[in-house]
């Protein structure tokens, strides 16, 4: 027998988790984002700048992580882990479906009327929003409040715990087994989207939680809500969850630059300290400034009505 007590995972007493370098903004997507210097860059609320080379193998490096940002401890306790690894299945496929939709839109010339996704990719883009929502700082920050309400202070290990669960319980929605999604992916080719730390989350929040209903003799996925996820500089994903069906529908468009930057405009709202680009410098808003996590008070605002008529 082992002269120390075995914790989860095969670890040996004091359960020790590995430093790592959790990404909420996977470096598979961010070599999809780069120059043609082969870098990213990054924005503050301070207006200063900074570019970082993304190796095309290394996988901890350019921006967006948070060092042991997805570790679980609680002081010497069995129970100390990681859940960075609950990610890499999302995290290897993604790029796979991104670098096909960039290399058909951008590269070979399809029309985003002629583009077609199989249900497979559409699943795979959705996943992907769902894990960088529920990973960002901005959800992060939102939910290490979930305790308040019961006279609790807010606890940065609550809002990782939060963070574990919801993904657990998204990353297994089936989309033929969900309220109806309706997937528009919004083709930029005269301007560019950005990626924050914070992005337009109408689907997850303190108030807003995964839920199951019945339909007949099943249950299905019970998820409401929008949101805009940008995939990469010139497409960007938004995302509708609805009880007015069941199934996913996905529709490619060309939208006009002040699209985009109405997106980006939002997208700024919820981030605090990061705004990613490749080569179109954005302006800071007054929200992004601040340096807070905001969120939108109502979603019934023009551009997203105009998206759910699309």
């Amino acid at each position: 027998m082992a002269d120390e007590p075995i914790g989860l995972q095969g670890r040996v007493h004091p359960y020790e988790v590995e430093a790592t370098s959790d990404h909420w903004f996977p470096t598979g997507v961010q070599r999809l984002w780069v120059d043609g210097e082969r870098s990213i860059s990054r924005v503050g609320p301070d207006g200063r700048f900074a570019s970082k080379v993304v190796p095309k193998k290394k996988p901890n490096r350019g921006f967006g992580d948070i060092r042991s940002g997805h570790a679980m401890v609680f002081g010497v306790s069995p129970w100390n882990h990681s859940f960075e690894a609950d990610f890499n299945d999302v995290d290897r496929e993604a790029p796979v479906v991104l670098r096909k939709l960039r290399d058909d839109l951008f590269e070979a010339g399809v029309s985003a009327e002629s583009l077609n996704l199989n249900i497979q990719e559409a699943a795979t883009l959705v996943a992907y929003c769902f894990s960088v929502l529920l990973r960002s700082p901005a959800y992060r920050h939102r939910m290490s409040f979930a305790g308040v309400g019961f006279g609790l202070p807010q606890d940065e290990r609550v809002g990782r715990a939060n963070v574990q669960q919801a993904w657990s319980s998204a990353k297994t929605i089936d989309l033929q087994e969900c309220n109806r999604a309706d997937l528009r992916l919004l083709v930029s080719r005269d301007a560019e989207f950005i990626f924050a730390d914070g992005l337009v989350d109408g689907l997850f929040s303190l108030d807003a939680s995964i839920s199951w209903r019945a339909v007949g003799q099943r249950w299905i996925a019970d998820l409401c809500g929008e949101a805009l996820v940008p995939l990469l500089p010139n497409l960007c994903a938004y995302l509708r969850f609805s009880r007015s069906g069941l199934g996913c529908r996905v529709k490619t468009i060309d939208v006009e630059p002040d699209v985009t930057s109405s997106v980006n405009a939002l997208t700024q709202i919820y981030a605090k300290d990061d705004l990613f680009f490749r080569s179109e410098t954005p302006t800071l808003t007054r929200d992004f400034i601040c340096g807070e996590h905001r969120e939108l008070k109502s979603f019934e605002i023009e551009l997203m009505r105009w998206l759910r008529s699309t």
